[in-house]
């Protein structure tokens, strides 16, 4: 199984250029406790600081990224190093079975998928009529607006500008 991404397509998908020089570092089999990979998925540990690897997994149908370290970046520079590995020397990578946690979260991303496809299907057609009468109610209403305005205005300059300040405070007693 290949990757038909480049390093260039890749990097792109980095947050920061932090992430792609961490990344690019962590593109190395030695860094990686285990690599896998299955017709869906590459996955991964990662020996960090702590006692146990970060897990990272990468859904290699829509190219979606997850890890088990504390960063905030998405996708963080395990995922990155883990992707520019698998794209260079896919060769490295043992094909097996998914684990549980790679399964489980693939499961839960097809989940998704399908609730939002499904949703997009049970979408009510747009009703042209009932839009049309909005359109024409919202366009009376400005038209009704703009009228008041007039008459408001043309009061204004009937009754004398001299008079704005009286009317005003007690129109609106705030600021004037």
């Amino acid at each position: 199984m290949s990757l038909n991404l480049t390093e260039e397509q890749i990097i792109q998908l980095a947050p920061d250029a932090a992430s792609v020089k961490a990344g690019k570092g962590l593109a190395s089999p030695g860094k990686w406790v285990l690599l896998a990979c299955s017709e869906r998925a590459v996955w991964g540990h990662c020996q960090g600081s702590g006692k146990n690897p970060y897990q990272t997994a990468i859904d290699l149908n829509d190219i979606a990224f997850k890890c088990s370290c504390p960063s905030r970046k998405f996708p963080c520079k395990h995922g990155l190093g883990l992707l520019l590995l698998f794209a260079s020397k896919a060769d490295l990578f043992e094909k097996a079975e998914e684990p549980e946690w790679v399964t489980a979260w693939l499961a839960k991303r097809e989940e998704k998928a399908g609730k939002k496809e499904q949703k997009a299907r049970n979408e009510k057609p747009v009703d042209a009529a009932a839009q049309t009468k909005r359109q024409e109610k919202r366009h009376q209403n400005i038209l009704n607006g703009i009228e008041d305005l007039e008459t408001w205005m043309k009061d204004l300059v009937r009754n004398g500008l001299v008079n704005v300040p009286t009317i005003c405070s007690r129109t609106w007693p705030v600021g004037w």
